[in-house]
């Protein structure tokens, strides 16, 4: 609101700034209490009365993500930065506390990077391949929203997937995805190219592409930090047990301001869980 003595107030207007202090741009060290509307919580994901931010929860999704309660429980729960940032290098570090619903699959969750581009709108804003619903596939990908609202299937840590009887791949295109695989105790990157692989219906091969988190097992009940460094040309990960504080590190050499199409991106957490499991974020910076 713009003040002046002798002149009548101005209206109010409001909008979203970034900030860039202190070499940080995404700041929630301690907890996500009062994140407000810097971060954009899409599907299940809630801030919790602690500060968490819960991806996912049986207390979050119909029927408790119990088999039979509600026999279609395959939850999305996502989270974004509000703002885009920078991509081109970047540290980020975030804690973890992670559980799996024996009856599930494809439990899990990333830490994604996209600029995921608005829906093409036909039935529920899916394209259909080139040859209609029964084929020839294009292998395009495709997807439901892009971003702030950007989101792919449960069976694919809502960050890939494909639609019912697995006729259409869906998932983020332009993007970059680090995946934390409870159901499989591993890591693995992703990218656009390859998004389908977390489906167990979609084209891609899973376990090939599953690095396993030696040492760690991450459902045992302790949280987990992890530190995500790109220097421009390697990714470069380390998981801590911050109970018995063993690590695991792994890199990545990969492009990423060329494949997610810029220099900046929107930044977050995708998750998906069929019937249940719980993934929460602690806190968070880059």
């Amino acid at each position: 609101m713009a003040v002046q003595s002798g002149f009548t107030d101005s209206s109010v207007a409001s909008g979203n700034y970034l900030i860039n202090t202190a070499g940080k741009t995404i700041n929630f060290p301690a907890t996500f209490t009062g994140a407000g509307n810097l971060i954009s919580l899409v599907g299940t994901t809630t801030i919790s009365g602690v500060g968490k931010l819960v991806l996912q929860s049986p207390s979050t999704v119909p029927g408790g993500g119990v088999p039979n309660v509600d026999p279609l429980a395959n939850f999305v729960g996502n989270a974004w930065y509000v703002a885009p940032v920078n991509v081109a290098t970047f540290t980020t570090v975030f804690t973890f506390d992670a559980s799996v619903n024996g009856a599930a699959t494809n439990q899990g969750f990333t830490f994604c990077i996209q600029n995921q581009p608005p829906a093409t709108d036909f039935v529920n804003n899916n394209a259909l391949p080139v040859g209609g619903i029964n084929g020839p596939f294009d292998g395009v990908l495709r997807y439901s929203a892009g971003g702030l609202n950007a989101m792919g299937n449960g069976d694919g840590f809502g960050y890939s997937g494909h639609t019912a009887g697995g006729d259409m791949p869906t998932g983020l295109s332009r993007s970059v995805a680090v995946k934390f695989d409870c159901q499989r105790n591993g890591t693995g990157l992703y990218t656009a190219n390859n998004a389908s692989a977390f489906s167990s219906g979609g084209t891609g091969d899973v376990t090939s592409n599953t690095v396993a988190l030696t040492g760690l097992t991450i459902t045992n009940g302790h949280s987990f930090q992890v530190t995500l460094s790109y220097d421009g040309t390697t990714l470069s990960l380390t998981v801590k047990d911050l109970t018995t504080l063993t690590t695991f590190s792994h890199s990545w050499a990969v492009d990423i301001p060329t494949i997610v199409g810029g220099s900046t991106a929107y930044v977050g957490f995708t998750s998906g869980s069929f019937y249940g499991g719980v993934q929460e974020i602690s806190n968070w910076t880059m």
